[in-house]
């Protein structure tokens, strides 16, 4: 179950105009209480990964991303590792686990996510990075209330990171 999202804010360079904040936050607390379901992604590797299954018993730390951003999803992935860190020394190394997804399935390969999370320093147990395909994409993103959207500068989209329970 979707149980909290954190900083809903346009991640773009330049907003365009079918991006509304307003409504891109309500859609994304609408999706508080949902179950997501159990899509098959790959990681860095190419080996598939079941976003419920695999992690079920612990909860479970979602971010989008696409690889080719070069301002807002690095910086909101270098943010997040440090608000990991600081969890899991909290809570336990053992605590959660955290997947980032990139959400621009022409680009966002499992080649492309291992690069994007060496170049954010980000080589963790429990964090994956993952591609997946264009209908897993879109009702992730619906299950989340995640909106993106393409532009001439690459995406809009919400910065979100959703906290899944430890039941989906």
């Amino acid at each position: 179950i979707v149980l909290l999202l954190l900083v809903p804010l346009a991640a773009s360079a330049q907003q365009d105009d079918r991006y509304d904040p307003d409504k891109a936050l309500q859609r994304s607390q609408a999706a508080i209480g949902n179950t997501i379901g159990d899509y098959e992604l790959l990681d860095h590797l190419g080996a598939p990964v079941r976003l419920r299954s695999d992690h079920a018993g612990r909860p479970l730390v979602i971010s989008m991303i696409f690889t080719s951003c070069h301002h807002v999803c690095p910086q909101t992935t270098k943010h997040l590792a440090s608000a990991v860190d600081a969890a899991r020394e909290a809570l336990g190394h053992e605590s959660f686990d955290v997947v980032t997804v990139g959400f621009d399935v022409a680009h966002d390969t499992p080649d492309a996510m291992g690069a994007f999370a060496r170049r954010q320093g980000v080589d963790e147990p429990g964090w994956r990075f993952l591609s997946a395909s264009t209908e897993s994409i879109q009702q992730l993103s619906d299950d989340l209330g995640f909106i993106f959207f393409p532009t001439a500068r690459g995406f809009d989209h919400i910065n979100q990171s959703s906290i899944i329970t430890r039941d989906g």
